[in-house]
């Protein structure tokens, strides 16, 4: 009899945790992980995203609150360390062009 007490002792817990497993979200707790995903999803690429066409070799995109930007790379890549330009001239502070600033020497190292 102690052998069939063992038994129904550990058969009982997992026959719990099986149906546990078995249940799925529920819909607030569905609701909320598809509220997380929309906050992840603002500032980065997610499945199904559509992203802005532009030159990949002149260019770069990021996003930022749901909103797709494209930049010119002179400018420097928000995905890579940020960007910036002098101003009020507008220059960016570094530059791909092989002679530098149209206006002047280039102050990128």
């Amino acid at each position: 009899m102690k052998n069939r007490n063992e038994w129904t002792q550990s058969f009982y817990p997992l026959l719990l945790v099986l149906a546990l497993s078995a249940c799925g979200p529920t819909e607030a707790e569905r609701a909320a992980l598809a509220e997380k995903k929309r906050i992840e999803c603002l500032d980065k690429y997610c499945e199904g995203d559509k992203e802005p066409a532009y030159d990949w070799a002149k260019e770069t995109r990021f996003k930022v609150n749901g909103q797709w930007f494209v930049m010119s790379k002179d400018y420097g890549s928000p995905n890579f360390g940020g960007f910036g330009f002098t101003w009020p001239s507008k220059t960016p502070l570094a530059t791909s062009l092989p002679g530098g600033y149209p206006d002047g020497p280039s102050r990128s190292p």
